[in-house]
């Protein structure tokens, strides 16, 4: 997949490699830019090049002009925007997954990004190099709302992170990670038992126990939701 941003709403977007070259709308702004071709392989995120008057083919003028402009809808080649935080909110908490238990934990506690060890958990800063370079890892953020002495479960939302590299962001800076979100999550039956069990041992029991419908979420079967709250 290729992965670039909007030029006009600047929307992390990704497409087939196929259709690199070729004029497109964004799915939320409708602005036409040009799909770019990377040279090579990457994870991050590229430029796109805005293209002036475009307009979609069913109103171009005679097969030339429909050629030059065909602006395809985006949902029938897979042109998808991702809906990405654009910084670790300081009151939640975030999880990284990998195919059954948490890999690594943020809080906001100057801490930055640890991760699991065979000791326990430790700084991806000081440990960089036990980073895997690959795998599959869901980011997963803990809603929580601040209340009078404490704080409250409200939400949960996953995001999947890019198959290589992605993990190595944890020891450049916290927020890195965000960078390498390439869509929505989806939580397998052990990804949400875990966070559960995270959750339950974690926080004190006022902290979750009005959280009926995150709860609810992490003991069902449903693994095409990301998240809820």
């Amino acid at each position: 997949m290729i992965r670039f941003l909007c030029p006009g709403c600047r929307s992390r977007i990704q497409a087939k490699d196929e259709l690199a070259g070729q004029v497109r709308r964004c799915p939320k702004c409708q602005v036409a830019f040009r799909i770019p071709k990377p040279e090579l392989p990457t994870e991050d995120y590229l430029e796109a090049e805005w293209v002036e008057g475009a307009a979609p083919a069913e109103t171009a003028r005679g097969a030339a002009a429909a050629e030059a402009t065909k602006i395809v809808p985006a949902a029938e080649e897979g042109i998808r925007t991702v809906d990405v935080p654009d910084k670790l909110v300081r009151t939640n908490v975030y999880l990284i997954c990998d195919k059954a238990s948490i890999y690594a934990v943020w809080e906001n506690n100057g801490r930055g990004w640890q991760i699991k060890g065979s000791m326990g958990f430790m700084s991806a800063r000081q440990n960089s190099d036990e980073l895997p370079l690959e795998g599959d890892f869901q980011l997963v953020e803990l809603k929580m709302r601040p209340v009078p002495g404490g704080i409250r479960l409200v939400g949960l939302m996953s995001y999947q992170l890019a198959p290589r590299y992605a993990l190595l962001s944890l020891a450049r800076g916290d927020e890195d990670v965000l960078t390498k979100v390439v869509g929505p999550g989806r939580l397998t039956r052990e990804q949400k038992s875990a966070i559960k069990l995270f959750i339950l041992n974690k926080f004190m029991h006022p902290v979750w126990q009005d959280a009926r419908e995150v709860l609810e979420f992490l003991n069902s079967p449903d693994y095409l939701t990301p998240g809820v709250g």
